[in-house]
């Protein structure tokens, strides 16, 4: 599961970890901001799991509007110019 998780950060695309991962451990020693490169550590080893759950659905949400916002803006990009095509 570590190589997906970096594969993603890597390439852009969030990802979603708990503190009970080794990268999601990982990540939250060494990085000081998980989130400026778009990973997502879910607290679970000191939240019950009512407060991970919102943790989770709260950005599950965020991601979907980043994600949107995303294609959005590459569609509209891609549309003005008339080099490309879809």
């Amino acid at each position: 599961m570590f190589d997906e998780t970096a594969e993603c950060t890597v390439m852009g695309i969030p990802s979603i970890t708990t503190n009970l991962s080794g990268f999601g451990c990982f990540m939250q020693q060494h990085i000081v901001d998980p989130t400026s490169f778009g990973i997502y550590v879910i607290d679970r080893r000191f939240k019950n799991p009512e407060e991970s759950l919102q943790q989770l659905s709260q950005v599950c949400r965020l991601c979907f509007i980043v994600t949107c916002d995303i294609y959005f803006i590459c569609f509209y990009y891609f549309m003005m110019n008339k080099d490309i095509r879809l």
